[in-house]
């Protein structure tokens, strides 16, 4: 057994590649179909350490399983499992399926301020593992964007290996990931070359870019493979309402439309969509604007929300 102290611990997170920006993706593990019987979730105490992850932490262990046969307990940290350090759940649970049931893995840990370094033998796994918790996030500061976390199901429909991608979900206001040509429903499976594995790790890399900095995104779109060049910047802000009582009330839902009206909306006027719609006294009101947005007043009106 090796003891560290604090400082010892810092070399650790250096010596496993994780602090850094964005930690190396690890190598795939040998195919197979492993089972170890451990739960794991990010390590928050090494977060609130030193900013960034030391290995994952053991949530619970299943009884009789592989991984409390090789003497691994709830509440340890697990640092690396066959030489590879991993920074989020979903890489490690897709590193557990890989393993070769009955070929001998060494997992290292850190128990307190121990190192151990333990050998545990994978069992087949019998029944697909659970779902993971689908967990939704959004980011309003810089790209404005709301994602959650993809299924295996759905990793495996749009051709990406299990646990890899996250979904996005919609917008905030004048997303300039919007702009560049992104949609609700794209997979977002990588940023900048490196695989996504959840939704908290996008949201991490996009916080440590400066406003302006260039980002590249590989999604998956209705099966196809795309890359979408655009922008960590922040997003540009607008006026939503501006109400004096009586006098005077101003309303933007949305970039594209607003409204303003005077005297309790006796006078008032409407902009969307390239059109504009003017009403006297609340029951006299006429529309101009392009012939195209005329024609489509007609047929779908769309009034702003109050």
């Amino acid at each position: 057994m090796i003891r560290l102290g604090r400082a010892a611990r810092f070399a650790v997170a250096a010596a496993i590649g994780l602090t850094g920006a964005v930690a190396q993706e690890p190598a795939p593990v040998a195919a197979g179909d492993g089972y170890l019987g451990v739960e794991v979730v990010e390590n928050a105490a090494a977060l609130e350490d030193i900013g960034e992850h030391v290995g994952l932490k053991v949530e619970a262990v299943v009884e009789n399983s592989p991984a409390q046969a090789a003497g691994i307990r709830s509440g340890d940290v697990i640092v690396k499992l066959a030489g590879r350090s991993y920074q989020w759940p979903g890489q490690f649970e897709a590193a557990v399926a890989a393993l070769v049931p009955g070929a001998p893995v060494e997992v290292e840990i850190l128990r307190g301020q121990v190192v151990l370094r333990l050998v545990v033998v994978p069992l087949p796994r019998l029944r697909p593992p659970p779902p993971p918790a689908v967990r939704g996030l959004a980011e309003t500061e810089r790209v404005g964007i709301q994602v959650r976390t993809l299924g295996r199901e759905a990793a495996r429909a749009a051709g990406l290996p299990p646990n890899e991608g996250v979904e996005l979900v919609d917008f905030w206001g004048n997303s300039p990931w919007r702009r560049d040509g992104l949609r609700p429903g794209d997979i977002l499976h990588r940023m900048d070359g490196q695989p996504l594995h959840d939704p908290r790790e996008l949201l991490r890399r996009i916080r440590r870019k400066e406003p302006g900095d260039p980002v590249r995104l590989d999604i998956v779109r209705e099966g196809r493979r795309l890359a979408i060049l655009t922008v960590a910047s922040r997003r540009a802000r607008r006026t939503e309402r501006v109400f004096v009582p009586v006098l005077f009330n101003y309303r933007s839902p949305a970039p594209e439309a607003s409204s303003w009206g005077v005297l309790l909306d006796v006078f008032q006027t409407e902009w969307k969509a390239g059109r504009r719609t003017t009403t006297l006294f609340w029951v006299i009101s006429w529309t101009t604007g392009e012939a195209q947005s005329l024609e489509e007043l007609a047929v779908f009106p769309a009034p702003l929300e109050p």
